[in-house]
């Protein structure tokens, strides 16, 4: 795991393992994090943010921007890696790794675009000043089917923006966050403001969406998931963005070429295997 810029065992001892679907061998592990683990990550990040708010948000980018420039030049050992821990074809994972880094750099260019108002006032002499700040302290819970994408989508507008993020990765499929989370560190993202813990979602995730010091939660799964953190959120009423699962209609209007339309609803179908957010019925 990854804390405080130090990558740490459990304490625990214990282990994930995880396992290449098409041979079914195990490929690598991970740690299993404990209660007390993830609450060091969030107080990490809560330390981090402050000095990370105060950086100008060009500064950020240079680090986002940085990251996009080391995701290609190991984009071909990136795709291995996704292909031997979630199993699609190494075509697709090319092109969820060259999203990856489209992802960081489309957020890197929002360090010119953070703008206020300011409005008028009803009363004289005054005008009303609108600002947009960091909430703190972000939880990222990404989920198996695009481990890479799904994370740098994540964690790259919690950056750009000055909030600070721990991200918690599917236990299927963390090794594509791992490799992630390592380039961060070799672009020098600063200590705390990105963070990694591994382990169950009912333990792990539960602590990341209950402790207080989370202001905001990120999460894509299913839509059982998303109502339990909706529920243990509400204690301390964190903001959510919850994208769940569903499937989506595949429309074709009276004047398509059917031809180009159904090699497009085949790939929507199958993409993925058919394990896509977007994929039609």
């Amino acid at each position: 795991m990854y804390i405080d810029g130090e990558w740490v065992h459990s304490k625990t001892g214990e282990r994930i393992d995880v396992v290449n679907p098409t041979t079914e061998r195990v490929i690598g592990r991970v740690p299993r994090a404990n209660r007390e683990e993830v609450k060091e990550a969030l107080e990490a990040a809560r330390d981090a943010q402050p000095k990370w708010e105060d950086t100008p948000p060009i500064k950020r980018a240079s680090f986002l921007f940085k990251i996009a420039q080391l995701i290609r030049r190991d984009k071909e050992r990136l795709a291995e890696v996704l292909t031997a821990e979630q199993g699609k074809p190494l075509f697709e994972s090319r092109l969820e790794i060259e999203g990856s880094a489209e992802n960081f750099e489309y957020y890197a260019e929002y360090a010119r675009r953070i703008q206020g108002d300011v409005l008028p006032s009803d009363n004289p002499r005054q005008s009303i000043m609108i600002l947009k700040l960091p909430l703190g302290v972000v939880a990222s819970i990404t989920p198996w089917n695009f481990p890479s994408a799904m994370a740098a989508r994540k964690i790259a507008p919690a950056l750009i923006t000055g909030n600070t993020v721990v991200t918690k990765p599917s236990s299927n499929t963390p090794l594509s966050t791992v490799e992630l989370v390592r380039l961060a560190e070799e672009a020098g993202l600063p200590k705390g403001v990105l963070n990694m813990v591994t382990g169950s979602g009912d333990l792990v995730g539960d602590e990341l969406v209950s402790n207080k010091i989370t202001a905001l939660i990120t999460m894509t799964g299913s839509t059982e998931a998303g109502q339990k953190i909706m529920e243990r959120a509400s204690s301390h009423v964190a903001k959510l963005i919850l994208e769940l699962g569903g499937k989506a209609p595949f429309i074709v209007w009276n004047d398509a070429d059917l031809s180009w339309a159904l090699r497009c609803a085949i790939w929507a179908r199958f993409w993925n295997c058919g394990q896509t957010c977007i994929c039609s019925r």
